[in-house]
């Protein structure tokens, strides 16, 4: 492993810990420790968190995010994964219109893994970086081998289109009340899946995607 790739790890790594010694960073890093002792995830009002084991908990659950962002970086790997242009913007739209929602105190989970103000932004930028280069290569919206994992966690127009996710299904869908949801990370929560839903029926629409 090269110091550059090494360096840029240990950035990563920095980056969790610090959202980790965050109040919210704290709660958050709760709720993900459960996940990772194997129990049942339950959003209490409070949850007592062990500082001294929650950054190696954090580091153990988003570590295959590097790998993900060294491969967005990496033309060949886009055109494997079917990683095109349209999908990489459209979660670059995602991220970057959730943080807006989330706003820089605050941050949401997906998955059980903790995503703060910070890491949202950042992440609308590597995959904005991604879909220029997705764009420079000419990279189809269908892998190259289906047998690898996708890069777009949010959207993919391959499962799209072949569910015949088309605009008219896709805005049948119900739409969150987020004004009725008791707190605001479960605010926050519903408005992601709204932001979601909106991308996903411009997408649908974009591409033409049949009924």
């Amino acid at each position: 492993m090269s110091k550059n790739t090494i360096n840029k790890s240990d950035n990563f790594l920095n980056t969790i810990r610090e959202y980790v010694a965050t109040p919210y960073g704290k709660v958050v890093a709760g709720i993900a420790s459960v996940a990772l002792a194997g129990g049942g995830v339950v959003l209490a009002n409070s949850i007592s968190v062990k500082e001294d084991n929650v950054p190696n908990q954090i580091e153990a659950l988003n570590i295959k995010n590097f790998y993900r962002y060294k491969m967005l970086e990496n033309a060949n790997s886009l055109k494997l994964h079917g990683a095109c242009a349209q999908e990489l913007n459209a979660e670059s739209e995602y991220y970057k219109k959730t943080a807006q929602i989330v706003g820089p105190d605050y941050g949401i989970y997906e998955g059980n893994q903790p995503m703060d103000y910070k890491y949202l932004i950042n992440n609308a930028k590597i995959y904005k970086r991604s879909a220029e280069l997705a764009i420079k290569n000419e990279v189809s919206c269908f892998p190259a081998n289906r047998k690898m994992s996708s890069l777009t966690p949010h959207f993919e127009l391959d499962i799209m289109v072949n569910k015949r996710q088309c605009a008219d299904k896709l805005e049948s869908m119900s739409i969150e009340d987020v004004a009725s949801k008791p707190t605001k990370l479960d605010q926050d929560l519903a408005s992601a899946k709204n932001i979601k839903r909106e991308i996903m029926i411009d997408l649908a629409k974009t591409q033409n995607i049949s009924c």
